[in-house]
């Protein structure tokens, strides 16, 4: 990566692609790049040339100046994706990343639970079963 050219390495790229080809996740994120129409085509190009037959390139424009590239398994997954960037409300925002990156709605439960500087979630069963504290 470069000043120049903002993408990882051909091999790198050629691992996302191939992740989401396999259904690994669907989407990878491989990178920004400015949102300026020349630099967005370089690296939709180089995406390309990487891709393989199954994933799809894209270059997102978030609107603020940065561009979002990688690979995705469907087209519905670039337009989720695009909304996610753009216009979705901030709270669903690392919801909707974290399952088109592949991670289980488990996992993003943890994430948030953590961020809130909660550890971990009582279940209802041990909070009903409490003894009223004595008076």
């Amino acid at each position: 990566m470069t000043a120049d050219d903002p993408l990882p390495s051909d091999d790198a790229l050629t691992e996302h692609a191939y992740l989401v080809a396999r259904s690994v996740r669907p989407v990878a994120i491989a990178g920004n790049c400015q949102a300026e129409p020349e630099t967005m085509m370089r690296a939709m190009s180089r995406l390309r040339q990487a891709s393989g037959i199954t994933a799809i390139p894209f270059v997102i424009d978030e609107g603020d100046g940065v561009a979002t590239c990688g690979y995705a398994s469907h087209p519905w997954a670039v337009d989720l994706l695009r909304w996610a960037l753009t216009a979705a409300p901030q709270e669903q925002v690392h919801r909707i990343l974290g399952l088109l990156l592949g991670y289980g709605s488990d996992s993003i439960e943890r994430h948030e639970a953590l961020s809130a500087g909660q550890m971990f979630r009582e279940p209802h069963s041990l909070t009903s079963l409490r003894r009223p504290a004595a008076s």
